[in-house]
């Protein structure tokens, strides 16, 4: 009889290890996959943005890529957290759905075998979320800083899209290019209009380049016209030429302005002003959040019928959008001045936390999250 029991215990245990690689192993795909989808959404956006940037002649073209890089990866700290978090919903989601978890909980397994690969993958959440808050983040937000200034310190005609009209930022001069071509890079077929001293100049090539004399950039176009009238006057000069150089003139120097984002851990334990207190609380709670929403997670979404599991998966977005909004709120009136001992913001943590807790609690011993008061007769 003991024989039997101690085979039953070691199965049991083996059952029980088995689904907890099995489950951290759905977690980690489900959120690759989530954190692909998301990364996408963020690119699309992002990237329609800084089009709109360079067709307006304030980026160059060739410089979205570096820039939607940097700004991708330096917000990883914040997606990160709700990747694992839906993660985990949609794992359970799916288990309870092809009533996994109903069998799990007839041979005794409760919610409480998942405490140890959940934390297993809060250790790993931690390790990544903090090491992009805290040291990641800062230097790709500073990176893509530097870079941006660059770009918009660049001269006019380093804007040009082919196929577009940019006007310059003097608002002076349009350029159109119909084609750029890789190889031998010259512009085909260009167009210039300038409005200057009360005369209007079209000049018209059929191909370019750009030349550096002396620091100074030039736009050198071959086998073209150039137009010269006066408005309002019905005279006008024609000029055909081979070889005209148009100046190019560069923006004002722009200086490097470096977002609190973009501050190192270290300057902002050293400094003093509200605004940068507030960041160091707000990259602290990042990963100072982690182990409560995870128990949020498994809480909110362990303990709902196949019937209710839309309604557990809402309830649990709930929770982890107010959490953040809460967080955030808090600190924005941290940065504005409002208040100076930051004891509130720890016991809201702390609180959120002991509600967690207390949830997972009730989850594992198989009861409603909120415990029902029953009248006496």
């Amino acid at each position: 009889m003991r024989q039997l029991r101690a085979c039953q215990n070691n199965c049991r245990q083996n059952l029980i290890l088995i689904i907890q690689r099995n489950f951290v192993s759905e977690v980690l795909r489900t959120g690759a996959a989530v954190t692909l989808i998301m990364l996408a959404i963020f690119l699309v956006i992002r990237t329609l943005g800084f089009l709109r940037m360079a067709a307006l002649g304030e980026i160059p073209l060739e410089g979205i890529v570096s820039l939607v890089s940097f700004k991708l990866l330096s917000y990883m700290d914040i997606i990160l957290p709700l990747m694992l978090y839906l993660a985990i919903l949609l794992v359970f989601g799916r288990w309870r759905k092809d009533n996994e978890l109903t069998v799990l909980a007839a041979s005794g397994i409760g919610l409480s075998a998942f405490l140890r690969p959940a934390v297993l993958l809060m250790i790993l959440a931690l390790t990544l979320v903090g090491g992009f808050t805290f040291f990641l983040s800062p230097l790709l937000v500073e990176a893509g800083a530097v870079v941006e200034t660059d770009l918009r310190n660049r001269n006019d005609i380093g804007s040009v899209i082919p196929g577009m009209f940019v006007e310059s930022q003097s608002g002076r001069v349009v350029y159109f290019v119909e084609k750029h071509d890789e190889k031998d890079h010259k512009l085909r077929n260009l167009f210039a209009y300038a409005s200057d001293l009360g005369t209007n100049v079209v000049v018209i090539a059929a191909t370019g380049h750009r030349h550096n004399d002396s620091g100074s950039d030039y736009l050198v176009l071959n086998d073209g016209v150039r137009y010269d009238w006066l408005p309002g006057t019905s005279s006008y000069r024609v000029t055909r030429f081979e070889s005209y150089g148009i100046r190019i003139r560069r923006q004002p120097s722009g200086q490097l302005v470096v977002p609190l984002r973009g501050w190192a851990t270290v300057q902002l334990i050293g400094a003093q002003s509200p605004q940068s207190v507030s960041e160091l609380y707000w990259r602290i709670s990042k990963v100072v959040m982690m182990p409560a929403l995870i128990l949020f997670a498994l809480a909110a979404s362990a303990g709902y019928s196949r019937r209710y599991r839309v309604l557990g998966l809402l309830s649990a977005l709930i929770i982890y959008f107010a959490y953040f909004y809460t967080v955030f709120s808090v600190i924005g009136r941290f940065s504005k001045g409002a208040f100076q001992n930051p004891m509130g913001l720890w016991l809201l943590h702390l609180a959120v936390a002991c509600v967690a807790v207390y949830f997972f609690w009730r989850r594992s011993m198989n009861r409603s999250l909120i415990p029902t008061v029953k009248g006496t007769s």
